[in-house]
C-alpha cells in the first residue's frame, strides 16, 4: 500500500503470508501451550508485517504510529493511538506488541490504520494507506469472557496458513524450532512445510528436515545457538536435503573439541541470507561444513578464537560441490585460519570473499586441497605478522585445478606471504588475478608461486611482490612449467633480491610477460637457473639495485629467447642480458640495453655461448660501457648492432676477456661501436669479422680475421680488422 501524494519518502507494507492473523486474548481468558496446559494471557497481540519503499525492503529502525478503526476508510477510531518508536526494520521485516485494551474487540470487523517514519527520530509520519483488516477469527478469543466457545477453546478458531508453524517466544505455535520440527510427519515433496522462528534467541540444536523450511526474522532478529562437540559431525544446525535456512543467524560458541554453526553430512541443504558463525572450540571451529552439494547465497561465514591450538575455517568443503554465490567467508585468531578449504572438492564459488587473518602459524584466504573449484570474482586475503607466519591468499595443493577468473588475491605481514601459491603438480588456469604479497624486513613475498611440477595457465595476470627482504613476482622452482600471456610480474622495495620473474629447474613459456624488478641490493627482471624458457615478447626491466641491475639472467640456462626487451639501469653494475655458466641462450630480434650503473653491459657472456641473430646490445652512461663483454665464452652475432658509449673512462663495443683456454667469436653483417676500442680482446681470443662494420677505435689485441669488413669511414679493413 502507497503513502499518500504528499509524502517525501514512499512506502509500502505488506503482511508475512504466514502471519496475516494476529494472535489476541482477554486477560480474563486463556491459551493453550505446547503441551496443551491453559495458561493467562493478556489483551495484547503481536503484529508481523514487511516494510518496503521505492528501493527494496526497508533495512533499520523506524518509528510507527498505530490505531484501531472500525472501518476501511473514515468510520471512528476505537481506542488511542500507539506510538512506538526505535523498531529494528531488517530485510523489511518488523514486529510490534499492540494492546489496544479489553474493550477494543466485540466480534465486529477491526482495521489497523498504520504511520511510520524512517529513520527514526524525526520527520513526519507517513501514513500508509489503505488500512489493514483484522479478520474475525480471532475474535473467538473473545466470547463471553470466557475461553470457550461452543464448546470448543478459543485456540481451534485461531487461523493459520496450511503447512506453516510459527516458532515465537510468545503467541507461536512453538517456543522451540525442534519442537515444531517434532511434531511435523507428513512432509514430502508435494506437502512441504515452513517453519517461521520469530525474534529472538533460541539455545538448542536443530537437526532439520526434508521439504521443511526454517525462516527468521532477519539475521540481526533471529538467531539460534548452541554449544560445540567432541566431532565435527554436528552443529548447531545440522541441514537436510530439499530444504532451506534462511533468513537469521546460526552460532556455535564452542566449549568442546569442535564447534560448527552449520553442518552437512549427506545433505544438500539450501542457505539463503544466513549469517554463521563458530568459535572457541579447543581444536576446531566451522562456521558451515559442507559434505555435500549445499547451495549458499547470501551467507556470511565465520570461525574466530581458540588461540595457538585451532584451526579455524569459515567454509569447509569435503568431497563436496556446492554453489556458493556472495559469500563473505572470515576466520582469525587461531594456529591456522582458512576463509575457504576445499578438500577433494569441486565448489562453483562466484562473487566470495574469502578472508583470514591473525593466525599464529598459517592464514589462508582460498585453500584447494585436490581440488578443482570454479572461482570467479573472487576476493581472497590473508595477513597476519608472526616469526612463523605464512600467509597465502590462495593456496592451491596436491594436483588441484581450480579455474580462477577475476580473482584477487592478496597476502601480507607474514614471514612468507603469497598472493597465489600453486604446489605439488598443481594445473590451475588462471585469468585476469591480481596476486599480491608484501611484508616488511625478514620476509620472503611471491606473487605467485609455483612448484614441484605445478603447470598453470597464467593469462592476463598482474603479480606484485614488495617490501620483503627478498620478493617474487612470478617465482617458478622444481620443475614448474607455467604457461604465461600476457602476464605483469613486479618486484620492489625489498632489502635484499628482487625478482620479476624467476624460473629454477623450470621450462615455462613466457609470451607478452612484462618483468620488471626495482630497489634492494640485487634486481633481476627475469632470472633463468637451470631453466629453459620460451620467452616471447618479454619485456624485462631491472633498476634501482645497490649493486647489481639484470634485465635477464641466464644461469646454466639454455633459453629461447624472441623478441624481447632487457634493460637495466642504475647501482655498481647494469646488464641488459647477463649469460652465465654454460649458458647457451638463442637471442633473436631483441633488444638489451644497459646504463646509468658504474659498470654497464647490454650483453655479458660468462662461460657461455649463446646465438645472438638481430641483437641489439648498447650500454651508455656510468664509468664503464660494454656493448658485449665475453668472458671465457664463444658467441655467434649476426644481423646486429653492438655499442658502448657515454662512459667516462671506458667505452667498448665488444671486449672479450679470459685468463685461459682458446675462445671464438663470430661477428656477421653487424655493427659494432665503441670510442675506446671497436673490439677489445686478450691473446685467448680469435674473433672472425664478416660483413660488417667497426666504428670507433679499432680493434685490440688477440687474433683477427676480417672478411668485407670496413669502417666507419666505410674504408675497407684488412684481413686482421685493421
Amino acid at each position: 500500500m502507497l503513502i499518500r501524494p504528499h509524502s517525501i519518502r514512499r512506502f509500502a507494507i505488506t503482511l508475512l503470508a504466514i502471519l496475516t492473523l494476529v494472535t489476541i486474548a482477554r486477560a480474563q481468558g486463556s491459551t493453550v501451550n505446547e503441551a496443551g496446559t491453559n495458561v493467562p494471557t493478556g489483551t495484547s497481540f503481536t503484529y508481523q508485517g514487511q516494510l518496503k519503499d521505492a528501493s527494496g525492503p526497508v533495512t533499520g529502525y523506524c518509528d510507527f504510529q498505530l490505531g484501531l478503526w472500525d472501518a476501511l476508510t473514515v468510520g471512528t477510531q476505537i481506542g488511542s493511538t500507539l506510538t512506538i518508536s526505535g523498531v529494528a526494520v531488517s530485510e523489511g521485516l518488523f514486529t510490534v506488541q499492540l494492546d489496544f485494551g479489553a474493550d477494543a474487540f466485540n466480534g465486529s470487523a477491526r482495521w489497523l490504520e498504520i504511520a511510520v517514519r524512517c529513520p527514526a527520530g524525526g520527520g513526519a509520519y507517513n501514513t500508509l494507506s489503505p488500512r489493514q483488516p483484522l479478520t474475525p477469527a480471532p475474535y473467538a478469543l473473545y466470547s463471553a469472557n470466557a475461553d470457550t466457545l461452543d464448546g470448543q477453546h478459543a485456540a481451534a478458531f485461531q487461523q493459520h496458513a496450511q503447512n506453516v508453524l510459527v516458532v515465537a517466544k510468545s503467541g507461536g505455535d512453538f517456543t522451540t524450532i525442534t519442537g515444531a520440527l517434532n511434531s511435523i510427519t507428513t512432509n514430502s515433496a508435494t506437502n512441504p512445510f515452513l517453519i517461521y522462528v520469530a525474534p529472538g534467541v533460541y539455545t538448542e540444536r536443530v537437526t532439520m528436515k526434508p521439504y521443511v523450511d526454517i525462516e527468521g526474522a532477519g539475521e540481526l532478529m533471529t538467531k539460534i545457538t548452541y554449544t560445540g562437540s567432541q566431532y565435527a559431525l554436528t552443529g548447531t544446525v545440522v541441514g537436510a536435503s530439499n530444504a532451506e535456512l534462511r533468513f537469521l543467524t546460526v552460532e556455535n560458541t564452542g566449549g568442546d573439541y569442535c564447534a560448527v554453526a552449520v553442518y552437512n553430512g549427506s545433505a544438500s541443504l539450501r542457505m539463503t541470507n544466513i549469517t554463521a558463525a563458530a568459535s572457541g572450540g579447543t581444536s576446531f571451529d566451522f562456521g558451515v561444513y559442507n559434505s555435500s552439494s549445499s547451495t549458499m547465497t547470501n551467507v556470511t561465514a565465520t570461525a574466530s578464537g581458540g588461540g595457538t591450538s585451532t584451526n579455524n575455517i569459515g567454509v569447509y568443503n569435503s568431497s563436496s560441490s556446492p554453489l556458493m554465490t556472495n559469500v563473505v567467508a572470515t576466520s582469525s585468531g587461531g594456529a591456522t585460519d582458512t576463509g575457504v578449504y576445499n578438500y577433494s572438492s569441486s565448489p562453483v564459488m562466484t562473487s566470495v570473499i574469502a578472508t583470514a587473518f591473525d593466525g599464529t602459524m598459517n592464514n589462508t584466504g582460498v585453500r584447494n586441497d585436490s581440488s578443482s573449484p570454479m572461482m570467479a570474482n573472487v576476493i581472497a586475503t590473508a595477513s597476519g605478522e608472526g616469526t612463523a607466519t605464512s600467509n597465502y591468499g590462495v593456496y592451491n595443493y596436491y594436483t588441484s585445478s581450480p579455474t580462477m577468473t577475476n580473482v584477487t588475491a592478496t597476502a601480507s605481514e607474514g614471514t612468507n606471504n603469497f598472493g597465489v601459491y600453486n604446489y605439488l603438480s598443481c594445473s590451475p588456469t588462471m585469468a585476469d588475478v591480481i596476486a599480491t604479497a608484501s611484508g616488511g624486513t625478514g620476509t620472503s613475498n611471491y606473487g605467485v608461486g609455483n612448484t614441484n611440477s605445478s603447470s598453470p595457465t597464467m593469462t592476463n595476470v598482474v603479480a606484485n611482490a614488495s617490501g620483503g627482504d627478498i620478493n617474487y613476482g612470478v617465482w617458478n622452482l622444481f620443475s614448474a612449467s607455467p604457461t604465461m600471456t600476457s602476464v605483469t610480474a613486479t618486484a620492489s622495495g625489498g632489502t635484499g633480491n628482487n625478482f620479476g620473474v624467476y624460473n629454477s629447474s623450470s621450462t615455462p613459456s613466457m609470451i607478452n610477460v612484462s618483468a620488471t624488478a626495482s630497489g634492494g641490493t640485487r634486481s633481476y627482471g627475469v632470472y633463468n637457473s637451470s631453466s629453459s624458457p620460451m620467452m616471447t615478447g618479454v619485456t624485462a626491466s631491472a633498476s634501482g639495485g645497490t649493486e647489481n641491475n639484470i634485465g635477464v639472467y641466464n644461469n646454466a640456462s639454455s633459453p629461447t629467447m624472441t623478441s624481447l626487451t632487457a634493460t637495466a639501469s642504475g647501482g655498481t653494475n647494469s646488464y641488459g642480458v647477463y649469460n652465465s655458466y654454460t649458458s647457451s641462450p638463442t637471442m633473436t630480434n631483441m633488444t638489451a640495453t644497459a646504463s646509468e650503473g658504474t659498470n654497464n653491459y647490454g650483453v655479458y657472456n660468462d662461460s657461455s655461448s649463446p646465438m645472438m641473430a638481430n641483437v641489439i646490445a648498447t650500454a651508455l652512461g656510468g664509468t664503464k660501457d660494454y656493448g658485449v663483454w665475453n668472458l671465457s665464452s664463444s658467441p655467434t652475432i649476426q644481423n646486429s648492432f653492438i655499442s658502448g658509449s657515454g662512459g667516462s673512462t671506458t667505452n667498448d663495443g665488444i671486449h672479450n676477456d679470459a685468463s685461459s683456454g682458446t675462445y671464438t667469436v663470430k661477428i656477421n653483417n653487424s655493427q659494432v661501436n665503441g670510442f675506446n676500442s671497436t673490439i677489445y680482446q686478450v691473446s685467448y681470443y680469435t674473433t672472425k669479422v664478416g660483413a660488417s662494420q667497426l666504428v670507433g677505435g679499432g680493434a685490440f689485441g688477440g687474433t683477427y680475421i676480417c672478411v668485407a669488413s670496413y669502417n666507419g669511414s666505410y674504408t675497407a679493413l684488412n684481413s686482421t680488422c685493421h
